[in-house]
């Protein structure tokens, strides 16, 4: 038998390799995984050892409807304030341009089309893209099944409603620019009611978003043909992230707080459309909620990347559609991608890539 001596030796050499593994396996838990491929972000555990980074404002594009539902969602289930930002979400609309009222600091962020943003770049306003909302334009045109149309080169001869200053109307004229067919004999119809004419055959063609449109007539059983921008080779961004240069330089903590809860609201609209889309309709009681859980959900794939880097940019696709613009007339001079566009919150996020991405999306399918 062992003598008490060498029992106690035994004992304190099996507690000291306990606590030797504990310790191990409590800084391995601390330390970041090795990358695993492509995978969602999940929206951060509250933690009290969140940082405050105080309070800021992000002006939506526009109203509150399922398009923008994780915009809402972001602010009113505190999503932000796990990443230790207080923010208050400002509504959109008509006659609110996000980016006047972020270079006015009326408001700390702002989303907007990549057109508007570089119009707004233009014209000297000191603004940067911080993110990429939407990886994939959602612009389309919708035409009724019996009109011939099957391609934007059919407009001529058509009538066009056409919305000064929205996205469908800068993507227009890229269209225009791409396919080579003569605005002039387009007849060019001013109006912003939302298919009223189109639905009374007084214009053949009617801008929309791809899945709002779809959605909303689909469900009301009328019947539609959807040309969609992205299926004529016009592959720019969706809605941008952005905020001034200042800030950006100044709060790069806040701005990277900022782009997670966005993204992470997202995620959580997505796991719960439905208790989403009833905070929405708390906001806009006109709204229908099976539609709108519906619009919500199909806006994902215009969003999300196949490498699970939510936001992402990258510079060769800033490079194609800055000249896009400047050839089709949607600014006046050229601009360099570096002048409106950064990775820099992005790259601290999930890493600086070995070499560039890619496009990062897969085209949505079409409804």
């Amino acid at each position: 038998m062992k003598s008490i001596r060498q029992r106690e030796v035994v004992l304190a050499t099996f507690i000291a390799a306990l606590a030797f593994s504990l310790l191990f396996l409590l800084s391995g838990c601390s330390k970041t995984q090795p990358d695993a491929g492509p995978q969602e972000p999940e929206a951060a555990a509250p933690s009290d050892a969140s940082p405050d980074l105080g309070q800021v404002s992000f002006r939506m594009k526009w109203v509150p409807y399922g398009n923008y539902a994780g915009d809402i969602i972001g602010e009113k289930w505190g999503i932000w304030k796990k990443h230790g930002l207080d923010v208050k979400v400002n509504s959109g609309g008509p006659g609110i341009i996000a980016t006047q009222m972020v270079a006015s600091g009326s408001d700390t962020f702002g989303s907007t089309g990549p057109d508007e943003l570089a119009i707004a770049i233009s014209k000297g306003l000191p603004l940067v893209a911080i993110a990429a909302e939407m990886q994939i334009t959602p612009i389309g045109y919708l035409v009724h099944p019996d009109s011939g149309i099957t391609s934007p080169a059919d407009f001529v001869g058509k009538r066009f409603k056409l919305i000064p200053g929205h996205n469908s109307y800068y993507e227009y004229l890229i269209l225009s620019k791409k396919l080579g067919f003569d605005r002039s004999k387009v007849t060019e119809i001013v109006n912003k009611a939302q298919y009223q004419l189109w639905l009374a055959h007084k214009v053949d063609i009617n801008p929309t978003y791809n899945n709002l449109g779809a959605t909303q007539l689909r469900h009301r059983n009328i019947p539609f043909r959807l040309l969609r921008s992205i299926d004529f080779g016009v592959t720019n961004y969706g809605n941008i992230l952005f905020t001034t240069k200042k800030y950006a330089e100044e709060n790069p903590q806040a701005v990277k707080a900022f782009i997670q809860g966005f993204f992470d609201a997202w995620q959580a609209t997505w796991a719960e459309p439905e208790k989403a889309i009833d905070e929405i309709t708390l906001l806009t009681p006109t709204l229908k909620k099976e539609e709108e859980v519906e619009i919500a959900n199909t806006i994902r794939p215009y969003m999300e990347r196949t490498d699970g880097r939510w936001g992402w940019m990258e510079y060769d696709r800033w490079k194609e559609q800055l000249d896009m613009f400047f050839e089709a007339g949607v600014i006046d001079k050229k601009i360099a991608p570096e002048d409106i566009f950064t990775n820099r919150f992005c790259e601290e996020i999930y890493g600086k890539p070995a070499q560039p991405l890619g496009a990062g999306f897969v085209l949505p399918p079409h409804e």
